[in-house]
């Protein structure tokens, strides 16, 4: 159970995702947005940059990947379903870009 300090970021994204969704307080919005923009755009930059994939290569993490994938599908869920629909569209490429980018490495 070490492996869970390795995915706390995306345990309380994916919570504030769901508070955000219910609640729709502005704050809250603007955080998501934010973060789903800035995670979107650091996906990129990782997976067309060979300098940052390299980086991503000497991070390990103990959390099974399974994890990953089922918080990013609760994340495009909840978001989807409440009808944000732009920003579930971007976390559906964060999480295509992350595979992409996996599998880029695992090929290196």
């Amino acid at each position: 159970m070490g492996w869970i300090k390795d995915i706390i970021t995306d345990i309380i994204v994916t919570s504030t995702i769901i508070i955000a969704v219910f609640w729709e307080h502005e704050v809250l919005t603007g955080v998501v947005l934010g973060y789903s923009v800035l995670m979107l755009v650091a996906k990129i930059i990782v997976y067309f940059g060979d300098q940052h994939l390299r980086m991503l290569k000497k991070v390990k993490s103990d959390a099974p990947k399974w994890i990953s994938h089922l918080l990013y599908g609760l994340n495009v869920a909840f978001l989807v379903y409440f009808k944000w629909w732009y920003t579930g569209g971007t976390w559906v490429l964060i999480w295509v870009v992350s595979w992409a980018s996996q599998r880029k490495l695992d090929k290196k």
